[in-house]
């Protein structure tokens, strides 16, 4: 997690990094889920195919699988129960 987690929060435009794990029988399931001012802060990090999953050579032997794209989702604050 050493490399990518630093680049994110080194990144201009990052707010928060948060790494999941879910615990399978057999392996460990893990998520990184950024968030970000803007696409173009986002663009920063990744480049401008920002779709586009970004690896470390470290990577390899870590990770059983790469996804190619990763997925962006827009978030809304809830205040008192209501979307702002």
């Amino acid at each position: 997690m050493g490399d990518g987690t630093k680049e994110y929060l080194q990144t201009k435009g990052n707010l928060s990094v948060k790494v999941w794990r879910q615990k399978a029988e057999d392996c460990c399931h893990f998520w990184t889920v950024t968030e970000w001012a803007d696409v173009d802060a986002i663009k920063g990090f990744a480049g401008e195919d920002y779709e586009k999953a970004k690896y470390y050579p470290q990577d390899e032997g870590i990770l059983l699988e790469f996804e190619e794209k990763v997925n962006h989702y827009e978030t809304y604050p809830v205040v008192s129960g209501k979307v702002s």
